[in-house]
């Protein structure tokens, strides 16, 4: 059939309701629907496409379901108002759950699925921000956002993910959702037909008055019967492809006044009758004799039914792609669809999405299925297994031998012999068993024959033999558990759950990317939060005199305590100590690092199953460490608008009763916002309302510009538990001396010795932070003086001017002033940038085509940004900011006038 015809048909089907016409149409037979856009204008392509968009749903081709994704944004695109916005967001969820859902079940690769995931639940929704209640968008946000947190959590624990699988995908996302999902897409498409122009190509035909093609004669033969006689008969030519529409359009076409019905006489013996009626004089035309098959031409009449039944005649073969068999021609099914129809008809559900499979467990009989009590004992001289199996009996037993039975288990002869301990004397290999308080024992001497010897309340050698079978004796009388013989057959040493657990989406994102730099640019990395890598920010004199006194005095050469020397401890006490918020030495954790502070704070906190709720955008090592341990993260939003503020409502919304912690980062990394006073204090309402304690992430606190202050969250907090983390990497400029420290601010003894005994516990993990550098601390905090540190925030301020003013004017991009730390975020509008199709294709292509790196947000959760560091050199900033704008120039496309206000 011509890829036209096939249009014609598909889009006459669709407008006629006739979906079950195109249900089996093989992919390779629907027509080519890439050539162009879709347009109103062209309601065929619309419906072909809306009909091929359904058929993928029906079918549940996930694989595709991007492109049906696609299809539904740019419709929605063309007609914004066509149903309402809530409902075409849930058909868009209803599919994108569906896609990752099916990646998980796949086992596709965790970066494909991480990616899919933050490509498609962004945390804002601005296509739909003018056409909902302020209601049904937060409560759409907030289902992609549970479902996008809930993914990934999956995505990272591995055990989580298969018990999903096996025990709750299908009850959650299976054949009920997606059928639920296909409902919604249908009526969505029925709406969307009713706005198209009434008449199909077919309908014009049957208007017109003059000369029609060949083709177009014969489509209207097929359509002059009732509508089932159609649908079956359209059904048939779209299936059977071209391979024989040419023998028709290439004979002689005659008087359609006059029909007859064909019937197939196949090898196969399968006699079926097809209701495509054909011009009796086209018939004869497209007739060829072929000997191996036996086509009879039925009629009413029956001399003409005679007549036409003593010819041995076949039209071209057709080969069934659908089946995977030849057929003898293209009005003849193939032989296997009839089944397939009764089945159809006996049951009208959609394939399922998801297929369970028994497991290994499934498979063994349950009388050959050895219990947690039995014992499996394998001589390896005599190869033959003994099984143990406690009893009831009670001893003295009577001089009876041992009963033995045997069975054969997985191709092998298994012994199973069971007797009580009075009657074993211990020889050799030795196994014990308890049930009830009984005590059994499984004895053979080399050869594996079973000794017997009463054994009374002591074993070999006086050693005690406990009658509840926790340990035994062994012949050199040394005490062991009792346990089962292991003998691995070949190496096999795996990576452990946390281990397979633990990603940083950073290097995940990063790590992914294809970073060829312009070899024409000299490399310029505005991506790496060290503050030292362009040598342009050296620490000052006296912390660097502070390292070497301490290390000419040779008192910290040796072990510290786990929790950091107590003068180093006080030192810090009272640099951060406040009328408000005061600290003595016990209320300070040195560590390894702000890093390993917050690991502390968190793994003191949270247990496996708990939740914590992380800033988005935000530091990924948050929930590095939260997934490892088996604590699911939930994002609540910073708004840029109000220069990344956090989203109250949003984050009240996510605490239920897991909820161990807020993390709060202030001042922020990526965004390099401060929060105000007023702001901090409400965010202690909520957690004060909820009563969930704050981790405090503070390792830039007073790298805060001129003209904004930002005190400590402690200071403001009356009855809110808060452990704060911080330490000297940011703020004198040296991370890697890795030391940092938790400050413990307890509110109303809550936290108690409870919290504080359990993070000395932690901190005896390792053995605590850098001698050397605790060794220099006093000094280091009492000794700096206030010009190193206005020195650096004067830097860092002008650096984000200057970036800030440069990338404001740049077209399609909205860089949000900082008021603190080392970090610009910058937006991008990527309807302004279609060569790109996301923040990480952006960045990436900066590389290649300007030699700057920008970390993309994607990396922090928040796609469409991406993060600048500015501790680059000044004059490095501004060269930056040129490649960036000329970057920008050369990909901008200004939006089409045309474009509907909403996606504005």
């Amino acid at each position: 059939m011509e890829q036209h015809s096939t249009r014609w048909v598909i889009e006459y089907a669709w407008a006629h309701n006739m979906i079950g016409v195109f249900q089996d149409v093989s992919d390779l037979h629907w027509p080519d629907l890439d050539s162009g856009p879709l347009s109103l204008d062209e309601s065929w392509h619309v419906r072909v496409t809306s009909a091929k968009v359904y058929s993928i749903v029906k079918r549940r081709q996930i694989h595709h379901y991007d492109i049906v994704l696609s299809f539904m944004e740019h419709i929605h695109s063309l007609l914004p108002t066509l149903v309402p916005a809530i409902k075409h967001m849930k058909i868009v969820f209803g599919l994108k759950t569906m896609v990752i859902m099916w990646m998980l079940k796949e086992g596709t690769g965790l970066i494909g699925v991480v990616q899919k995931i933050l490509n498609y639940f962004p945390s804002k929704l601005p296509q739909y921000e003018d056409q909902c209640r302020k209601h049904e968008m937060f409560l759409m946000r907030k289902n992609q956002l549970d479902f996008r947190t809930f993914a990934e959590s999956l995505v990272m624990d591995k055990q989580k993910l298969e018990d999903f699988l096996q025990n709750h995908v299908e009850e959650q996302y299976g054949d009920h959702y997606a059928q639920r999902t296909e409902d919604r897409l249908l009526h969505y498409l029925r709406e969307l037909d009713k706005a198209l122009p009434k008449s199909t190509y077919i309908d014009m035909i049957m208007k017109k008055s003059s000369p029609i093609k060949e083709w177009e004669k014969f489509l209207l033969d097929i359509i002059a019967g009732d509508s089932t006689t159609t649908a079956s008969s359209l059904k048939t030519l779209l299936r059977s492809g071209a391979a024989c529409c040419d023998s028709f359009r290439k004979s002689h076409m005659g008087s359609p006044a006059e029909e007859t019905s064909l019937q197939l006489d196949s090898e196969a013996a399968d006699t079926r009758t097809i209701d495509i009626k054909v011009p009796r004089k086209k018939l004869a035309l497209a007739l060829q004799t072929d000997q191996s098959t036996r086509v009879s031409a039925t009629e009413a009449d029956d001399t003409e039914n005679s007549c036409l039944g003593n010819c041995s005649t076949r039209l071209s073969a057709h080969f069934c792609s659908k089946h995977q068999r030849w057929v003898s021609n293209i009005l003849s099914e193939c032989p296997g669809e009839l089944s397939e129809e009764r089945q159809r008809k006996n049951s009208e559900i959609s394939p399922s999405l998801f297929t369970s499979t028994p497991s290994s467990s499934d498979l063994t009989p349950s009388n050959l299925t050895i219990s947690p009590e039995q014992e499996v004992v394998e001589d390896p001289d005599t190869q033959e297994n003994h099984v143990s199996e406690p009893t009831d009996i009670d001893p003295p037993l009577s001089s009876a031998p041992p009963a033995a039975h045997s069975f054969v288990l997985g191709g092998r002869a298994l012994k199973v012999v069971i007797v009580p301990c009075e009657s074993v004397t211990p020889v050799t290999s030795k196994h014990q068993i308890t049930m009830e308080n009984k005590s059994y024992l499984v004895k053979m001497s080399e050869n594996g024959v079973l000794l017997k010897n009463k054994m009374n309340g002591s074993g070999l050698k006086g050693k005690a033999l406990t009658r509840n079978g926790l340990h035994h004796v062994q012949v050199n009388g040394s005490l062991y558990p009792a346990k089962v013989k292991s003998r691995r057959q070949c190496w096999e040493v795996k990576p452990s759950d946390m281990a397979q657990n633990t990603l940083n989406p950073i290097r995940a994102i990063v790590d992914g990317m294809k970073l060829n730099p312009n070899p024409e640019k000299p490399m310029i990395a505005l991506s790496i939060g060290d503050p030292t890598v362009f040598g342009n920010l050296p620490t000052d004199k006296v912390v660097l005199q502070a390292m070497k006194d301490a290390i000419d005095s040779q008192k910290f050469n040796g072990y510290a305590p786990s929790v950091g020397y107590l003068q180093s401890r006080q030192a810090v006490a009272n640099f951060y100590s406040s009328p408000e918020a005061p600290l003595d030495a016990q209320d300070v954790i040195l560590t390894s690092g702000c890093s390993q502070a917050i690991d502390l704070a968190i793994s003191v906190l949270c247990n496996p199953g708990d939740n914590i709720l992380v800033p988005c955008p935000g530091f990924s090592l948050y929930k590095t460490l939260a997934v490892s341990m088996g604590i699911e993260v939930k994002l609540y939003n910073l708004l840029p608008e109000k220069a990344w503020e956090v989203d109250l409502q949003h984050l009240e919304s996510l605490i239920d009763e897991n909820t161990s912690c807020i993390i709060v980062t202030n001042p922020s990394n990526p965004c390099g916002s401060v929060f105000t006073k007023e702001h901090l204090e409400k965010i202690l309402k909520v957690a004060s309302r909820h009563c969930v304690p704050i981790l405090a992430d503070e390792i830039y606190s007073d790298m805060v510009f001129p003209g904004c202050s930002s005190p400590s969250m402690a200071s403001l907090s009356a009855d809110v538990p808060i452990l704060a983390c911080g330490g000297l990497a940011k703020r004198w400029l040296v991370p890697g001396w890795r030391l940092g420290w938790i400050l413990i601010h307890d509110r109303n003894n809550i936290f108690g010795s409870e919290i504080r005994q359990g993070l000395v516990k932690l901190s005896q993990r390792i053995l605590g932070a850098c001698t050397i550098v605790q060794g220099a601390l006093e000094s280091i905090l009492n000794n700096t003086p206030p010009s190193f540190y206005s020195s650096t925030v004067s830097f860092l301020q002008s650096n984000s001017e200057i970036c800030f003013n440069e990338l404001s004017a740049v077209p399609g991009l909205t860089p949000i002033m900082p008021s603190g730390a080392m970090y610009i975020m910058v937006g991008i509008d990527m309807e302004n940038f279609p060569d790109f199709k996301n923040d990480v294709d952006f960045t990436e292509r900066l590389v290649t085509e300007q030699s700057v790196f920008c970390l993309p947000a994607s990396a922090f959760e928040y796609p469409n940004y991406f993060r600048i560091v500015v501790t680059v050199p000044e004059e490095q900033m501004v060269e930056a900011c040129g490649r960036i704008r000329e970057f920008c120039l050369t990909h901008y496309r200004p939006r089409s006038r045309d474009s509907n206000d909403l996606d504005q």
